[in-house]
């Protein structure tokens, strides 16, 4: 029983000093920049107009994260972004086409984070 017992004393102060892990206040974790999907640029983005065709748009922003055979006249571009310890952003770029021709665009999410001359940060 007594065997038992200190077993049991030691696999319970084992198992608690797992509990929590201590950091140091001066050790930063790295967090790398992650940048997914279409890189989309606020200039291109500008330069999309309706009327415009399907090959010219591809010429402009490349070709789209998202085109499904069920709606062939929609093309999606994602751009996901994540800078270090920074809030992340996801930019969704939609537009849609009638006869191959741009018929309108929608942006939804998170705006792109340009800086004054309108680069993307």
């Amino acid at each position: 029983m007594r065997a038992f017992s200190a077993l049991f004393i030691v696999a319970s102060l084992s198992l608690a000093g797992c509990s929590q892990v201590y950091v140091p206040s001066f050790i930063q974790v790295y967090q790398p920049d992650i940048q997914q999907g279409n890189v989309l640029d606020a200039e291109d983005v500008a330069r999309i107009y309706p009327g415009m065709y399907k090959q010219q748009v591809r010429d402009v922003l490349g070709t789209p994260s998202l085109e499904t055979i069920f709606h062939g006249d929609r093309w999606i571009y994602v751009y996901y972004d994540k800078r270090g310890k920074q809030k992340a952003f996801q930019h969704i770029l939609a537009i849609y086409f009638d006869e191959d021709r741009v018929e309108r665009i929608e942006q939804v999410g998170d705006p792109l984070p340009v800086d004054r001359d309108g680069n993307v940060i």
